[in-house]
């Protein structure tokens, strides 16, 4: 599997299968793809395994990480939100715009 980067998400939920309460990790391929944590509002690095190049306005498909409590796959996907090198959000998201894209990690909204 290759590199990707984490934001945490800000708010705390209960795990659907066995109630814990958990931050959802969501991983991403944007930006120094080198196992990055970040958070929302934290700057993108760039200069090592780069995926991409730095745009005004950015989404990046996002794969939330099994809760780290019971192992449960926390199914879906998401769109991290970029806006001038800054995450500003995580929402839920589709697949389908990425595989529009050609089956892309990420998808310029403003160059």
């Amino acid at each position: 599997m290759s590199a990707y980067n984490t934001v945490v998400l800000p708010d705390e939920e209960n795990c659907p299968h066995c109630g814990a309460v958990i931050r959802r990790r969501v991983q991403f391929k944007y930006g120094d793809t080198w196992q990055h944590d970040y958070m929302i509002g934290d700057r993108i690095k760039w200069g090592g395994n780069d995926i991409g190049k730095p745009a005004r306005l950015v989404t990046a498909l996002g794969y939330p990480e099994d809760c780290p409590v019971c192992g449960h796959d926390l199914d879906g996907v998401f769109d991290v939100v970029i806006r001038d090198g800054v995450i500003k959000d995580v929402v839920p998201g589709k697949t389908q715009p990425y595989i529009d894209a050609g089956d892309a990690n990420y998808i310029v909204l403003e160059p």
